[in-house]
C-alpha cells in the first residue's frame, strides 16, 4: 500500500494512527458487526481511499472475535501482520500468508482425492504423491521466511534486555542452528549471536522438526531421492509408518493401524502443518517478550485470516493439537538432534 498517504487513513477509526508511518498495513478491512472495507480508488495522481460495501473471501481482515467459523486466527499472522509489520517486511509477510493458505488447499486436495477413486481409477496415489511433496517443501520454506523477516529488522529493534549485545544473524534458518553438520545447543546460538536465551531455546525446539523438513526436501530436490510409496487404502490413503519424513511419529491409535506397517497418511500431515504453526507461534510470543515492539497499529482487534479451504487448516491444527495430548513423550516443537541422527518430525 505505498501510494497510501497517512492523510488518506484519517478517516478510518480503527487504526492507532501515531504508529502507522514506516509500517505496512496489511489490509483495510474490518468487522465490527459489520464489514468496513477501505479501497484506494481514482487515477494516478488524483487518488482516494473510498468505503465499499464489501467483504473478503480470502483475505486478511482485522476484528474483535471472528466473523465466521471457518475464519482462523494465528497468533504469529496476527503478530507479524498487527505488530511486527514493518515495512521492509510486507513481502515477506505476503509469501508466509500465501504459504498458510497454499497448505490449505493442498489439504483439501489430499481429502479430494480420497474421495475420487470412482471418477480416478488409476494414478491417485501419483498425485497424493505431488501434494505430500508440496506440502513438506512449504512446510520448509516457511522457516527461511520467518527467518528473513527476523533478519531484515534485528538492527533496527531494541532488546528489551539493554545489556546484551546483539550481533549480526544469518539469514539461513539451517546457517542459525547449525555449524557445518553439528545441530547447536540453545547456550551456543545464544553465545554466537547475542540472542536473548529464551529466544534461542526457540530455535532448539524447532531444529528437529527442521532437520527432518531439510533432509526431506535435500533427498528428493538435490539428491534424486524418489517419493516412497503412497498406497490407496478404503477410502484413506496409507503410507509405511517409517515413511521419510515422518518415521518415528507416534500419533496412530491402535484401530488406525492396518496390517503391514501401514498408517493413514493425512494425520501425518495435519501433524506436520501444525508443528510448523506452533514453531512460528512460539517465536512470536518469545519475540513479543524479549523485542520492545511498537503498539499494534490496531489496538482492539486482531488479525484473522480468510479463506476457501481454512476449514482443512482448522482440522489439522485441531487433530495436531489431540494427538500431541494423546501421545505427551513426544515434544509438539521437536527437540535437539544430533545431525548424524535419524530426525524425526
Amino acid at each position: 500500500m505505498s501510494m497510501i498517504t497517512t492523510e488518506m487513513l484519517a478517516d478510518i477509526p480503527y487504526l492507532d494512527h501515531a504508529t502507522v508511518p514506516g509500517r505496512f498495513l496489511s489490509c483495510l478491512t474490518f468487522y465490527d458487526e459489520d464489514w468496513h472495507f477501505w479501497v484506494l480508488a481514482g487515477e494516478a495522481g488524483d487518488t482516494k481511499l473510498m468505503k465499499m460495501k464489501a467483504w473478503p473471501a480470502e483475505a486478511f481482515y482485522f476484528a474483535r472475535e471472528a466473523a465466521e467459523p471457518n475464519d482462523v486466527y494465528l497468533p504469529f499472522i496476527d503478530f507479524m501482520g498487527r505488530i511486527a509489520c514493518f515495512a521492509e517486511l510486507q513481502k515477506p509477510f505476503s509469501a508466509v500468508h500465501d504459504d498458510v493458505l497454499n497448505l490449505s488447499a493442498s489439504l483439501a486436495k489430499i481429502v479430494h482425492l480420497q474421495s475420487a477413486k470412482s471418477q480416478i481409477a488409476h494414478g491417485l496415489s501419483r498425485m497424493a504423491a505431488t501434494e505430500v511433496e508440496y506440502i513438506v517443501l512449504v512446510c520448509r520454506s516457511l522457516f527461511d521466511l520467518f527467518q528473513e523477516m527476523l533478519f531484515k529488522i534485528w538492527d533496527r529493534v531494541q532488546l528489551i534486555d539493554a545489556t546484551a549485545k546483539k550481533k549480526p544473524l544469518k539469514e539461513s534458518f539451517a546457517r542459525t542452528i547449525m555449524s557445518g553438520n553439528t545441530v547447536l545447543t540453545a547456550e551456543e546460538i545464544a553465545e554466537r549471536f547475542g540472542i536473548p536465551l529464551e529466544l534461542a531455546r526457540c530455535y532448539e525446539r524447532a531444529s528437529e522438526t527442521f532437520i527432518a523438513l531439510r533432509r526431506f526436501r535435500d533427498n528428493i530436490v538435490h539428491h534424486g531421492s524418489p517419493m516412497q510409496h503412497i498406497f490407496e487404502g478404503d477410502g484413506a490413503f496409507l503410507i509405511s509408518s517409517r515413511f521419510r519424513p515422518f518415521p518415528n511419529m507416534d500419533l496412530w491409535a491402535d484401530e488406525e493401524r492396518q496390517p503391514n506397517d501401514l498408517v493413514p497418511l493425512l494425520p501425518a500431515l495435519q501433524m506436520l502443518v501444525y508443528r510448523t504453526i506452533t514453531i512460528c507461534d512460539d517465536f512470536c510470543v518469545t519475540l513479543s517478550q524479549q523485542i520492545g515492539f511498537p503498539p499494534p497499529i490496531v489496538p482492539d482487534m486482531v488479525l484473522f485470516s480468510r479463506g476457501y479451504f481454512a476449514q482443512h487448516l482448522i482440522e489439522a491444527l485441531q487433530s495436531g493439537a489431540a494427538r500431541s495430548r494423546v501421545a505427551p513423550a513426544e515434544d509438539t516443537t521437536g527437540g535437539q538432534t544430533g545431525a548424524d541422527e535419524s530426525p524425526s518430525i
